[in-house]
């Protein structure tokens, strides 16, 4: 943890750059391996299936809209796919992600807590529906929060500080709490500590940042923690000294989240994953890299799969902390 601070607040781009494409992969990995291991957490045999339909579409759409986003994707090719109303129905595309997103959280999360095969239904088709209805009525939170933040800064700091600190819990450990607590102050640190970093981005990691659409995390919660100002379409923005202290949490945040997956040996039992199953996912991961250090842009679309299903497929896990933490605290309340 304190060397993923040290170096978020030296190299708050760079290293987020390195950690999604060098930690990222073999995190993706070896978790869905570990997952499926525990059947995804779910009371039912087959209930991760929606969830792996939900994380595939997801990813079909994002790398569809992402390629027809890109400023020299050619005009009729929008047109001949889309129509001359392309625009809107591009606008239109986005908004189902954020909705199959929602759908994705309630029913995983139901999954995770009900045995009932019509309640899992009726939860996907009920986060579904709520997700439709907040976008046909441009409820920005749901595109900014669902959207933007849950598959990134919910996703690695959040939910991982919510399983830390179930694993405090069930294990009565007084390190564990420690760990929990201490993360929060550096998550903090990234905040409070002055700006002194003289490390920014340019060329390769400026371009591969902001045009593959990492930046949209920055713009959500500079617009959060300034008071809403809206977001100044400026490269410089990025570098201003709050925009470095929030790139520095980025950073923390991502870069702990791998590292902390791959420091729980016991919960993952190394020694115990059959080895052809490893050196298929050693194989793949360093496939992965390679290719990212190739290309980021075919590194992030190639892996883009695998990164929004252990999000998606991730959510009865975390349903599982939260009502581990919930039933931990009631416990104590009533001894």
């Amino acid at each position: 943890m304190v060397v993923s601070l040290i170096a978020a607040c030296i190299l708050p781009f760079w290293l987020f750059i390195f950690s999604y494409a060098v930690l990222g992969p073999l995190h993706y990995l070896t978790e869905l391996g570990w997952l499926n291991k525990k059947k995804f957490f779910t009371t039912g045999r087959y209930d991760f299936l929606p969830l792996i339909i939900i994380g595939l579409v997801w990813a079909v759409l994002y790398i569809f809209l992402s390629t027809l986003g890109e400023d020299d994707f050619p005009e009729s090719l929008r047109i001949e796919w889309l129509g001359e109303d392309w625009s809107d129905k591009f606008t239109n595309l986005a908004r189902k992600m954020n909705d199959i997103l929602l759908a994705g959280l309630v029913g995983g999360f139901v999954m995770a807590l009900v045995k009932k095969w019509w309640i899992k239904i009726l939860a996907l088709v009920v986060g579904f529906t709520v997700g439709v209805i907040m976008s046909a009525n441009d409820v920005e939170g749901h595109r900014l929060i669902i959207g933007v933040l849950l598959p990134t800064l919910i996703h690695v700091f959040i939910f991982t500080g919510l399983f830390m600190l179930y694993g405090a819990i069930k294990s009565k450990s007084k390190v564990g709490y420690v760990g929990v607590g201490f993360l929060v102050v550096c998550g903090a640190a990234c905040f409070l500590i002055p700006e002194t970093s003289a490390f920014g981005m340019t060329g390769y990691g400026f371009d591969n940042y902001t045009d593959l659409g990492f930046d949209s995390v920055n713009k959500v919660v500079y617009n959060f923690g300034e008071a809403r100002i809206a977001w100044v379409e400026d490269p410089e923005s990025l570098f201003s000294g709050y925009g470095m202290q929030l790139q520095r949490f980025i950073a923390f945040a991502y870069t702990y989240h791998y590292l902390n997956w791959f420091s729980k040996t016991s919960i993952i039992g190394w020694h115990k994953v059959p080895k052809l199953n490893l050196i298929s996912a050693l194989v793949l991961w360093v496939g992965s890299v390679v290719l990212y250090f190739y290309n980021y842009k075919y590194g992030l679309r190639a892996l883009l799969t695998l990164s929004i299903l252990h999000v998606v497929l991730e959510f009865p896990l975390n349903a599982m902390s939260i009502k581990g933490i919930f039933n931990g605290l009631f416990a104590k309340s009533k001894a």
